[in-house]
C-alpha cells in the first residue's frame, strides 16, 4: 500500500513540474491523438524504474538499506531508484534504527546524489537529529549539509514550475529549514 502512495506522490511530483509552455492543441480527436503519441519521449523510459527491480524484493529495513547502500548512480533511472528507497527507508523509522555512524553514512550518501529533492525534508530531519543526539562536529555537518544544499538548490532553481505549486513551495520552505539548523 505504501508503494502506492509513493507512486501517487512521485507522480504529482513530476507532473508539477512539467513545462508550463504549452502549444496550442487542437481540438480534432485524431490529431489529438498523434500529438499525445508524438509528446512521449521515449528518453523518458529510461528513467523509470524496473518493475522486477530487486528493490520490491527486499523483505526487511536491513535489506533495503544494504542495496541503497550498494547501488551506484550508473543507471538513468538511479536517482529515481536512491530517492524512492529513501523514502521506504525513512517512513520505516530509519533515524530510530541506525546508530549515529549509520546515520553519518547516509548524510554523506545523500549529499552526494545527483539529486534528492523528494528528501530534502528527510535529509533534514537526519541532519537535525545528527546534530542533536552524536557527538559529530558542527563543522563536518555543515559542509554535508552545505554540499546537499548547494546541488539540490541548483535543481529546485532549474525547474519550470507551474505558476502556483504548493511542491514548490513546499521544496523551498524545506530548504529554509536546513539553512537554519546552522544559523541558530
Amino acid at each position: 500500500m505504501k508503494k502506492i502512495y509513493l507512486l501517487i506522490f512521485l507522480t504529482v511530483l513530476i507532473v508539477s513540474c512539467e513545462n508550463t509552455e504549452q502549444e496550442s492543441k487542437s481540438t480534432d480527436p485524431e490529431t489529438a491523438q498523434a500529438e499525445m503519441t508524438n509528446a512521449i519521449n521515449p528518453e523518458d523510459y529510461s528513467l523509470m524504474i524496473p518493475s522486477d527491480h530487486e528493490m520490491y524484493r527486499a523483505e526487511s529495513f536491513e535489506e533495503l538499506s544494504d542495496l541503497f547502500l550498494h547501488t551506484s548512480e550508473d543507471k538513468a533511472y538511479s536517482s529515481e531508484l536512491k530517492n524512492t528507497m529513501l523514502v521506504f527507508l525513512f517512513e520505516d523509522n530509519l533515524l530510530k534504527k541506525l546508530t549515529f555512524k549509520e546515520k553519518l553514512v547516509y548524510a554523506n550518501e545523500m549529499a552526494s546524489m545527483k539529486t534528492a529533492v523528494v528528501n530534502i525534508e528527510n535529509f533534514t530531519d537526519l541532519i537535525v537529529d545528527l546534530d542533536q543526539n552524536s557527538n559529530v562536529k558542527d563543522d563536518e555537518l555543515y559542509e554535508i549539509a552545505q554540499r546537499f544544499y548547494d546541488r539540490n538548490m541548483k535543481v529546485l532553481n532549474s525547474i519550470t514550475w507551474k505558476e502556483v505549486d504548493p511542491i514548490k513551495n513546499e521544496k523551498y520552505e524545506a530548504m529554509a529549514r536546513l539553512r537554519q539548523v546552522f544559523r541558530s
